[in-house]
C-alpha cells in the first residue's frame, strides 16, 4: 500500500454559511507536497517512512497542517492493486 502526505488548506474562498444550523462551515483542500519547494517524496510505501520524511523536514515544514492518506487502487477488474 501507498501513502501520500498532503497539506491540507483552507482557501477564504471556500468559507460558507449553513442557514439551517446558524454558523460558519470551512471546506478543505488537500493539495499534494510540492517536490520542488519540499526535498522528499509526497508517496511512501509505508507510513513510518512518510512519518521519518516528515520529522527529517519539520523546519521546511513549519505552519502547515498535513495528512497521510492511504492509497488504495481497485482496477477495472475488480481487483486491489494494493498489498493490504
Amino acid at each position: 500500500m501507498n501513502y501520500r502526505i498532503y497539506s491540507i488548506e483552507e482557501p477564504s474562498s471556500l468559507k460558507q454559511y449553513d442557514e439551517v444550523r446558524g454558523r460558519n462551515e470551512n471546506l478543505i483542500v488537500l493539495k499534494e507536497l510540492p517536490y520542488i519547494t519540499y526535498p522528499f517524496s509526497s508517496e511512501h510505501e509505508t507510513i513510518k517512512g512518510a512519518m521519518a520524511d516528515i520529522n527529517a523536514y519539520k523546519d521546511n515544514l513549519k505552519g502547515k497542517v498535513l495528512t497521510i492518506i492511504p492509497i488504495i487502487k481497485i482496477g477495472w477488474d475488480g481487483e486491489i492493486e494494493a498489498d493490504l
